[in-house]
């Protein structure tokens, strides 16, 4: 309901939501935690060249 409703994001797109707020970018490199995943973000995963990368290996990958 926060990413539709927010006046908070009138002015942002693209952005990712976690716990009804923007999450703060964290590059630290950390073995993955299910207890505390939601707490930030990754430069890569708000890119738009890595994404596209990753759709591309994706299509790649279940058209062979």
């Amino acid at each position: 309901m926060f990413a539709a409703t927010s006046p908070l994001l009138a002015d942002i797109g693209g952005v990712r939501l976690r716990s009804s707020g923007i999450p703060e970018l964290d590059d630290e490199r950390r073995p993955f935690d299910p207890r505390h995943s939601d707490s930030a973000v990754t430069s890569h995963s708000i890119d738009p060249a890595s994404a596209r990368q990753l759709w591309e290996l994706s299509e790649a990958l279940v058209t062979a």
